[in-house]
Order: C-alpha cells, then sequence, then structure tokens
C-alpha cells in the first residue's frame, strides 16, 4: 500500500492511534477479532455490515442507501481490502458538546494501516440538511470515533448541491464510526 507523502495535523493523530489500539468492542457490540500475526489482516469481518466491498488497485466505493459513501481512489492501493459500511446500532460516547446533524455510521475495514496519498485522499460523504447558520460554519465537522480514548474533528465542506458533507482522510483504522457535528 502507498504511504503518506504528506500528513496535516488529523492524518498524524490518526496514524498515532492506529498504532496504540483500535475500537472498544464494548462499544461496538462485537470485537475486531485477533490480528493475524505478521500480516496485515486486522480481523474485522464486513459481512454483517449494511454495504461491503473489496477495493484493489482500481479503488473502491461503498454507498448506503441514504447516500453516506466511503470511496477509496484509483491507484492507492496495491492490495484488496473489504471494507464494510453500516449505520452504528448506538451513538459512541464523544469528546464534543456539538450536536450531530447526521445518523452515527461505522465503516469496517479488513487490512490495517489502510493509507493513501494524501494528494488523493479517501473521502467519507454524509448527507445532512444543515440551517442556513450552519452552511459555511467552521465548526461544522466529521467527527471520527475509533475509541473512546481516540476521537478527533475532521474538516470538510459542505456542498449544498448534493447535500452532503465531504471530507477527506489519508489513512483509515480498521474499524472507526462517524457523524457531522
Amino acid at each position: 500500500m502507498r504511504r503518506l507523502v504528506a500528513a496535516g495535523f488529523p492524518t498524524v493523530f490518526l496514524l498515532l492511534a492506529l498504532a496504540c489500539g483500535g475500537s472498544d468492542p464494548e462499544e461496538t457490540g462485537d470485537g475486531p477479532g485477533p490480528e493475524q500475526f505478521g500480516s496485515d489482516e486486522s480481523g474485522v469481518d464486513v459481512s454483517s455490515y449494511a454495504v461491503r466491498t473489496t477495493a484493489g488497485p482500481a479503488g473502491g466505493r461503498v454507498a448506503l442507501p441514504d447516500g453516506t459513501t466511503l470511496a477509496i481512489p484509483d491507484g492507492e492501493l496495491t492490495g484488496d481490502v473489504d471494507v464494510g459500511l453500516r449505520e452504528a446500532a448506538k451513538p459512541p460516547r464523544v469528546g464534543t458538546d456539538a450536536e450531530p446533524l447526521s445518523s452515527w455510521y461505522e465503516a469496517g475495514l479488513s487490512n490495517v494501516d489502510v493509507t493513501v496519498d494524501a494528494d488523493s485522499p479517501v473521502e467519507i460523504a454524509v448527507p445532512i440538511r444543515p440551517d442556513a447558520l450552519q452552511i459555511g460554519h467552521p465548526g461544522l465537522v466529521l467527527w471520527v470515533h475509533v475509541s473512546e480514548d481516540v476521537q478527533f474533528p475532521l474538516n470538510g465542506r459542505y456542498d449544498d448541491v448534493d447535500g452532503v458533507f465531504v471530507a477527506r482522510i489519508a489513512a483509515l483504522p480498521s474499524r472507526f464510526r462517524f457523524a457531522v457535528v
């Protein structure tokens, strides 16, 4: 897999988080499964996710019926990774007082350390219906929740033509939740 060429604060923070651990099994309802020693398999089984695909050198995209998508660009992966997406069973405990403008979602990947070039990042799009004051507000972010100890805001932009908030990230943990707040 390709490594980062340039990284912003959220990407560096996420890479540190990946090195320190993954999702809290108590919060997600199912543990991440044992990592395979000496491999990059995460142990996350995406077969129970609402939508799933296998991303590879040609990229990959998963989309829920509500329009929430996770897209890995073409040419960024050297091998295959299973990707799943679903609405979260319950909202996680988060380190912000901000109210979510979207549902909470969970993404799962069969590999650890999925990184792409910072110039061609993974795109996460979430449909929202913000009021006039929220559109363009600098505090509107995608809140990424890896575990109770590892969570952070990810800047993005609201696309008023498609009605989605779009954020980009160059590294993905094997399991994480997210919502627009």
